[in-house]
């Protein structure tokens, strides 16, 4: 996933955390090591780095079509039937979700789903900072 500040602009590449002064590459925050918490907490140390920065406007890229879905779909059928998904179970994410859509209630931004391993720039980076998290 890579973040855009909303004039196409690319500022900066992002795996599991977002710095003002560059990429940061780092281990998840969680007891859940998979691949769906660090989406999840990117968009969330991405969106509040942004507001500290004073960035308003975000195009959030990602090749996370299940993140997306997440948000735009599904989160708040969840939050009305109080964190229960269509299978009658908790979501396993729930408080992940829940900062993240924290995080993103101060900013503008929009999603934009890229094909993953297709050689886009942005995502090609991403993925090497991913990688280079999890023996940070």
């Amino acid at each position: 996933m890579w973040i855009e500040r909303g004039h196409g602009e690319t500022d900066y590449f992002l795996t599991q955390a977002l710095s003002g002064h560059g990429n940061v590459s780092q281990p998840l925050q969680s007891d859940r090591q998979t691949n769906i918490v660090a989406e999840i907490q990117a968009v969330t140390i991405a969106a509040m780095q942004a507001r500290k920065a004073g960035i308003k406007n975000l195009i959030i890229n990602t090749d996370s079509k299940f993140i997306i879905d997440c948000f735009e779909e599904h989160l708040d059928k969840w939050k009305a039937k109080g964190w229960i998904n269509s299978r009658g179970v908790q979501v396993v994410n729930k408080l992940d979700f829940q900062k993240m859509e924290n995080a993103l209630s101060y900013l503008n931004y929009e999603w934009l789903h890229v094909c993953s391993h297709n050689g886009i720039y942005g995502n090609v980076m991403a993925d090497k900072l991913a990688r280079k998290g999890i023996f940070a």
